[in-house]
């Protein structure tokens, strides 16, 4: 799923002297002769292009953010004269601020200015006359949509701008409306790309298939929304007991995945939902709630309802109390379980589960959590840390009155300062195709360390003495380069990043079928001697373009899942343009049912496909019918049915040319092995493994005193159990046990009192 800007690099913005297109530099007044330096100022002089002096000009200036959201820091606002000046004083001295002029009717400018103590500068800003970016947008049968929102979203002028001033990072975002007649319009957008997103209650939300370009205006053309269907289903507790006002999230490629989405619905007092306008194709479904467990699935088919079954969970709540006996606010705690390592494989709309902030009171709350046994720890400037260890958290059963009170810290903490001197100073210069430098160019490396390149091309780095660093250096209208450097065997002097013109790549994709134009479909280019590749997006009509590809030979690979194709592209120095065709191999119908011992049709199998290099190439999963149909070509694959409560299976075919229809697959029933677990003591969790006729597909589940094992089938299984402990000692218990055919459940207690003590190797 789509994840709009989700890398945030830790960029740390370096000192840039003035002098960024459209600014000139007026020669400095002479500072009078004074004992104490008079604060840095600075004058602007507005003008059009014409140089008529711009009066009504908003002038913004700040500087940047310390850390990423980090707090904001000192502004400036002031407003042009009638002729066209202003003068910012008491700007800080010897740091760079971002000096950013708007005015109607002109596209806004921005600037980067370092001044000297006492320094007095004079600076000429040229503003070019703005325009209005219009659209339409249309239902499926071409009526307009009114009240529809419009949101472009993107990097002002395409600069990384998390932790530069509020003023600059509020240009990233702009708003509109479809008015009666279905249009809207922006007017004035700074430079830079920007993703256009449609929403509206009663559609399926649509994303422009290409950037919208900022400082220019014109037509972006008509935009067709469309109803989408509808999602139906139920949630219940384990007891099958309806869950009322219960979240729950679809999250589609659409859905923001920065910060926290409002829910899609709530269920209804019988614990029945409804979800509508969503887009065709698999989504995610999230049910996140309190006092129970987080859930998700995903949902291939909006025709079929939806059971959720939600199992209870364990919530810890407390206060946390400082040296003085009274309550602290804002300290953050987290809960790790005993014995497990915890993380989230996938993005989530629901809260952090393992962590809280306390209250104006010292009063926290943390959950929803997996039953178990807990370590719970504090954290406060100035204060030793402090916690709990090995809480007993039950399901269903909100473990109350904890306590936790921080003492003050001994000493002064040590500072970083050892750790700065270990990193090198690195100097280098960014400059293009003809020598000439290149100034805001981003250079960002493998060890987090960024900067921007100065007025004269010049940048410096902080990075690690040993080994070899990767560079990155990056500017709108170059290609991106990437270079390696070892600080510690650098000459004295500056390395130099060269940026040179790319290529656009134009490409179309045919032989797709109608299930893969509805679903992702990834298209990138890489180079062998370059790890990173250049990804592109798909758009509706199978076409992609990748922009600013560097000179040399490069891999060009579309895959739709089990569909892929490869060829090589070789881009001369120089070369401007490639336009390429990519033709998928045909695909033919493999469909079939998967069915029980008794021929009753099981829905919701997932079923995967392996290639014969073992890579899953496709996931699907059977309707409620047991029916199921694939798109493969020719080629050997393995087809893999999953579903709980049965025996996994597999089948293996060939295909050649033709469709493969009328299949059966048949799935037997599992065996769940369920005990009660003794002679634990207080958090010890037991890692329990086992062997048999075959491979289980999950592992044991193991709560607070109690254990399950699901996927077993018929024959004889060994159960090892194993506690370690901090002296480097375990106890094993083993344990076998015979299933008979046709056993649906299973029960094996496990005693610790029996179990045999080893040293670990």
């Amino acid at each position: 799923m789509r994840h709009h800007m989700t890398t945030r690099w830790p960029v740390a913005f370096f000192l840039l002297l003035s002098g960024s297109p459209g600014a000139m530099a007026f020669p400095a007044a002479s500072p009078a002769v004074q004992s104490i330096p008079e604060p840095a100022s600075l004058v602007l002089h507005v003008l059009d292009r014409n140089g008529q002096p711009v009066s009504g000009a908003a002038i913004h200036a700040g500087m940047q953010l310390e850390e990423l959201d980090g707090p904001e820091r000192q502004t400036w606002q002031e407003t042009t004269a009638a002729d066209g000046t202003v003068r910012l004083a008491g700007l800080p001295a010897s740091e760079m601020a971002w000096i950013l002029v708007e005015r109607k009717g002109f596209f806004p400018d921005l600037h980067n200015v370092k001044l000297g103590a006492g320094e007095r500068r004079e600076m000429r800003v040229e503003l070019h006359p703005g325009g209005v970016a219009v659209g339409r947008v249309v239902d499926e049968a071409g009526r307009p949509v009114a009240s529809a929102e419009v949101e472009i979203e993107g990097n002002p002028f395409d600069l990384w701008a998390e932790n530069l001033p509020a003023f600059v990072r509020d240009l990233g975002t702009r708003r509109a409306r479809t008015g009666p007649a279905g249009r809207f319009r922006f007017r004035d957008l700074p430079e830079g790309d920007f993703d256009l997103t449609i929403r509206h209650p009663s559609f399926v939300p649509l994303q422009g298939d290409r950037p919208i370009q900022g400082g220019r205006s014109g037509d972006l053309g008509r935009f067709v929304l469309r109803r989408g269907e509808a999602l139906r289903g139920l949630v219940t507790d384990p007891e099958g007991r309806p869950l009322a006002n219960f979240p729950l999230w679809a999250v589609t490629e659409l859905t923001e995945q920065e910060g926290a989405p409002p829910p899609s619905t709530t269920t209804e007092p019988d614990g029945s939902f409804v979800i509508s306008h969503l887009p065709p194709g698999a989504f995610d479904l999230f049910a996140c709630g309190q006092g129970y467990l987080q859930q998700f699935v995903t949902v291939h088919f909006l025709d079929e309802p939806v059971h959720l079954t939600l199992e209870p969970a364990a919530t810890l709540r407390g206060q946390v109390i400082g040296p003085d006996g009274r309550p602290l606010a804002g300290v953050p705690l987290i809960a790790n379980r005993i014995g497990f390592l915890t993380f989230r494989c996938v993005w989530t709309p629901c809260a952090e589960d393992s962590s809280a902030s306390a209250d104006a009171e010292g009063r926290f709350e943390i959950g929803p959590l997996e039953p178990g046994w807990y370590d719970l720890r504090a954290t406060a400037d100035g204060l030793q840390p402090g916690g709990i260890e090995k809480l007993r958290a039950p399901a269903g059963e909100p473990v109350e009155g904890i306590e936790i009170r921080l003492q003050r810290e001994p000493g002064e903490k040590d500072d970083d300062s050892a750790e700065r001197r270990e990193l090198l100073p690195v100097r280098g210069r960014v400059v293009g195709p003809d020598g000439e430098p290149i100034e805001r160019a981003q250079i960002l490396t493998s060890s987090d360390a960024a900067a921007w390149s100065l007025a004269d091309g010049s940048f410096e780095l902080r990075l690690p003495p040993l080994g070899e660093t990767e560079i990155w250096a990056s500017k709108p209208g170059f290609a991106m380069l990437a270079s390696q450097v070892k600080p510690a065997d650098m000459p004295a002097g500056e390395i130099e990043l060269r940026l040179e013109r790319g290529a656009t790549i134009t490409g179309r994709i045919l032989g797709l079928t109608a299930q893969e134009r509805g679903a992702r479909i990834e298209v990138g280019i890489t180079k062998e001697d370059k790890n990173w590749p250049i990804p592109s997006h798909v758009r509706p009509d199978a076409t992609f373009q990748l922009d600013q590809v560097p000179p040399g030979t490069w891999s060009l690979r579309v895959s739709t899942g089990v569909r892929s194709t490869e060829t090589t592209l070789v881009l001369q120095p120089g070369q401007a343009e490639v336009s390429v065709e990519i033709e998928m191999a045909p695909a033919h119908t493999v469909a079939g049912l998967v069915l029980d011992e008794l021929a009753r049709p099981i829905g919701g199998a997932q079923i995967n496909v392996l290639n014969e290099n073992d890579l899953v190439g496709f996931l699907e999963s059977t309707r409620a019918d047991g029916s199921f149909a694939l798109q493969l070509p020719d080629g050997r694959f393995e087809i893999r049915i999953l579903k709980q409560g049965f025996l996994k299976s597999h089948l293996e075919l060939q295909v050649e040319g033709a469709p493969l229809e009328d299949l059966e697959l048949r799935l037997a029933p599992s065996t769940t092995l369920r005990g009660s677990l003794f002679g634990l003591g207080p958090g010890e969790t037991p890692t329990i493994l086992v062997q048999g006729p075959f491979d289980p597909e999950t592992g044991a589940e193991v709560e607070l005193d109690s254990y399950s094992i699901t996927g077993l089938g018929p024959g004889t299984w060994a159960i090892e159990a194993i506690l370690f402990n901090d002296a480097q000692e375990r106890r094993i218990l083993r344990q076998t046990i015979e299933i008979p055919p046709g056993a649906l459940e299973m029960g094996l207690d496990l005693d610790f009192a029996a179990a045999e003590a080893e040293v670990v190797p």
